[in-house]
């Protein structure tokens, strides 16, 4: 129990300290690649920790992972 409270700890840490990063790049000129680059990684830590995706199918995974690849690149593209 207490390794697995360790670990949604760090986790959680690491969710905020993006997001806070993600506020050092609103003025700059390629902000929405680093704030897309932020999301995805904080959608990769969410799935995997909290959604528990880290024990599903490897097919679940592979999946999950490039829906959120597609949706960073049609977002970049689009700004």
């Amino acid at each position: 129990m207490k390794l697995s409270l360790h670990k949604i700890t760090i986790c959680w840490i690491s969710l905020l300290g993006l997001t806070l990063s993600a506020t050092f790049f609103i003025h700059k000129k390629s902000a929405i690649f680093f704030i897309l680059f932020f999301a995805f990684t904080k959608m990769i830590f969410v799935a995997f920790q909290f959604m528990e995706l880290k024990k599903a199918h490897q097919i679940w995974k592979l999946i999950f992972i490039l829906l959120l690849m597609l949706i960073f690149i049609v977002l970049g593209l689009i700004f």
